[in-house]
């Protein structure tokens, strides 16, 4: 998006990790207001503003365009997805996510999101399922082209990528 502003997402505070980790403190005093974006030719221009939507949240991650054009984001240690509408307003999409993080749609309009220890079917209500439960939590995700979803599990030792094929079971 040509020109486009930057949207940051500030974290009020960064939520501790499944293995128990201690959670880090909150960042000293307010996000950082007067920030610019470097140019990314074809992405953004040079100097744009960096501006903060709304901080507060115990995390974020996942952030992704819906078709009509919002934007999704996951509040993982809310188990929450939060919606910010065309207007720059945010309002609650779906509650009880499994502390969903990354978020990808396939062609059947589905968002697929990584949970605790699992990958899910989240939207549209209705459709919910897991396509694949592990013993560490998945992080981020894509889809391609022929529905299967690829995602990472960072925390594993060694970390690993997995795949699994549309309605298949995931494979290393």
């Amino acid at each position: 998006m040509k020109g486009a502003v930057a949207i940051f997402l500030s974290v009020g505070l960064v939520s501790a990790y499944a293995q128990g980790r201690q959670a880090a403190p909150p960042p000293a005093g307010p996000p950082a207001t007067e920030t610019v974006a470097p140019g990314i030719p074809g992405v953004v221009a040079a100097g744009a503003k960096v501006v903060v939507v709304k901080d507060g949240f115990r995390s974020t991650e996942g952030a992704i365009t819906m078709p009509d054009g919002s934007v999704l984001f996951t509040e993982p240690g809310a188990s929450r997805v939060h919606k910010i509408d065309k207007d720059g307003n945010i309002t609650l999409f779906i509650e009880g996510t499994k502390r969903a993080n990354g978020l990808a749609w396939d062609s059947k309009g589905r968002l697929i999101a990584t949970g605790a220890t699992t990958v899910d079917v989240i939207y549209p209500k209705g459709s919910e399922k897991v396509l694949a439960e592990m013993p560490t939590r998945p992080n981020d995700l894509v889809i391609d082209k022929k529905d299967g979803v690829y995602f990472t599990l960072p925390s594993n030792k060694p970390p690993v990528v997995y795949y699994i094929a549309a309605g298949g079971q995931p494979v290393i």
